[in-house]
């Protein structure tokens, strides 16, 4: 945009310095924060009350990933609060019980060293009490071995978390 000789004079008047102004760049102003948006579903367990977060990653679950994920929710007797898309920061201040992600690759958002994680993993971190990382959707519909295996893990991970 350029400005006139009498709208210069008027900034300059007003003690705005306009060629400095002209000279910022929009990496000035550019927000070092992760503003992805990713996918979650909040549950509760119908027994202890105890939530749980199912973590899905930052792209948007297939119609047949959706009806998989809500059968094995059902199935782990936990009831469906909301599906609901959150930053990184909201997500790290959800703090859930239980928090569940759908592959070890959704957990690379949350660790800069993820070489510890792996399908399976159990154990507490700082998103959650519990946290249980799992085979993602994906792989469950294209390979129903994946499914035992996470039928496996959720009924270890429901036991501790009922047992206390």
């Amino acid at each position: 945009m350029s400005l006139s000789n009498d709208q210069v004079g008027v900034l300059q008047a007003m003690g705005i310095d306009v060629w400095r102004s002209n000279q910022s760049t929009e990496s000035e102003y550019t927000s070092e924060i992760n503003d992805s948006i990713y996918r979650v579903v909040h549950t509760r367990c119908e027994e202890s009350g105890i939530s749980w977060m199912w973590f899905l990653g930052d792209s948007e679950p297939t119609t047949a990933e959706l009806k998989l994920l809500t059968k094995i929710i059902k199935a782990v007797k936990l009831q469906i609060i909301e599906r609901q898309c959150m930053s990184l920061c909201e997500l790290q201040d959800a703090q859930p019980h239980v928090f569940i992600a759908l592959g070890v690759a959704a957990m690379q958002i949350f660790l800069e060293d993820s070489e510890d994680m792996h399908i399976g993993w159990r154990g507490q971190h700082d998103l959650a009490n519990r946290l249980l990382v799992t085979h993602p959707l994906s792989d469950m519909l294209d390979q129903p071995v994946c499914k035992k295996i996470v039928w496996r893990d959720l009924q270890a991970l429901q036991a501790d978390t009922l047992a206390g």
